[in-house]
């Protein structure tokens, strides 16, 4: 399938990593909240996330024609 995105990428130092990490999930619930939108946050296991990461959580929105969420926002 096609879609367009929005990436939000930092470069910090090692020790500024998790604040940015939480700055970056609350950007994503943000605009879903603004929406209106039903969203859930998931944590993804370690078997589900590449190299070099560390942690990884996943939004994902309602979508009522599918009756089912679907991952619309990842953060690692």
């Amino acid at each position: 399938h096609e879609f367009r995105k929005v990436e939000q990428y930092v470069i910090c130092r090692p020790e500024d990593g998790m604040a940015w990490f939480e700055k970056l999930l609350a950007n994503a619930e943000g605009i879903l909240q603004a929406l209106e939108l039903p969203y859930r946050v998931v944590q993804n296991s370690t078997g589900d996330m590449g190299l070099g990461k560390h942690l990884m959580m996943d939004i994902e929105t309602w979508v009522p024609s599918e009756e089912k969420d679907r991952e619309t926002h990842s953060c690692s």
